[in-house]
């Protein structure tokens, strides 16, 4: 796994790289994603928008590959709509507790 949190053999370009300079988000935010990245293991994308820095479409929009691979479906027996329902609530647990902290 990079350090962008991609588990694909051919890494693409560093994400928080592409959105700093495009001004998505700034060096800080950046480097406090690698900080989560480090104590959580959560992937990049999943930290973003827990942290609601950047919405869905821009980060499609600027790293296009994050779709792709969003869209993959588990390669076992489960159920593709079970394995949606279940990222669904995960990112929405996942919101609850950085809006707790936040409230702290």
């Amino acid at each position: 796994m990079t350090e962008s949190g991609q588990r694909n053999d051919e890494a693409p370009p560093d994400l928080l790289e592409i959105l700093v300079q495009n001004k998505v988000i700034s060096a800080a935010q950046a480097q406090l994603v690698k900080t989560d990245i480090e104590v959580t293991g959560m992937l990049t994308e999943d930290i973003l928008l827990a942290r609601r820095w950047v919405k869905p479409e821009r980060l499609f929009e600027l790293a296009p590959w994050l779709k792709s691979e969003s869209e993959r479906q588990p390669t076992s027996d489960h159920d593709p709509n079970e394995y949606r329902e279940n990222l669904k609530k995960y990112r929405h647990f996942i919101n609850e507790i950085l809006a707790e902290e936040r409230e702290e």
